[in-house]
């Protein structure tokens, strides 16, 4: 299911839920488990696609930092996937459910954080986002926020591996330091 850019180039926006059967469901608890089964199993896919191309097995993840928008399920992705990906049950285990938009972003931060000092050790970071079941409520009669937010999210689950390491070939990405200020008034509503 997506949605097309139209002239420009077709860019698939899929969604996770046909409307009619987002819209159908009744009551928190039916739509979180939801959201996050659907999370989950993008999270997963994910997880699995980038553990294989990066060449590390489960057994080899030492730390496991995840973040998904979208469900309040405790315990989360972080306890999940343990079990999903058949990681050792000693992995390190870092959740920031519901960190948002820059959940990625802080699930990186942590990624490298857990990693500084240890060489040779591994952070499989995954994140994932269910909006669809949030922003598309009405499938009789659309609002703007709906067409909007349609629009600009997706349903999507992405993952990469950290590793720590002494050396590193041209072309890879090397973070030295990490850094998460607060904002001035950013806390304000």
């Amino acid at each position: 299911m997506g949605a097309d850019a139209g002239e420009h180039g077709g860019v698939e926006r899929p969604w996770s839920t046909r409307l009619e059967q987002a819209a159908a469901r009744s009551g928190v608890g039916v739509r979180s488990r939801a959201v996050y089964e659907s999370v989950r199993a993008r999270a997963v896919k994910a997880a699995r696609e980038t553990l294989e191309q990066a060449g590390p097995g489960p057994q080899d993840v030492d730390v496991r930092v995840t973040t998904h928008t979208t469900s309040w399920t405790i315990p989360g992705l972080d306890a999940d996937l343990v079990g999903r990906l058949g990681l050792r049950p000693d992995v390190e285990r870092v959740g920031r459910a519901t960190a948002a938009c820059p959940g990625g972003g802080h699930a990186l931060v942590q990624a490298t954080r857990a990693l500084r000092g240890r060489p040779g050790r591994r952070a499989l970071v995954v994140a994932g986002g269910h909006l669809s079941t949030l922003y598309r409520l009405c499938p009789e009669l659309p609002t703007m926020h709906d067409v909007l937010y349609g629009g600009l999210f997706k349903d999507s689950a992405g993952a990469a591996v950290v590793s720590a390491v002494e050396e590193t070939d041209a072309g890879d990405l090397v973070v030295e330091n990490v850094r998460e200020p607060a904002l001035p008034n950013s806390s304000r509503a």
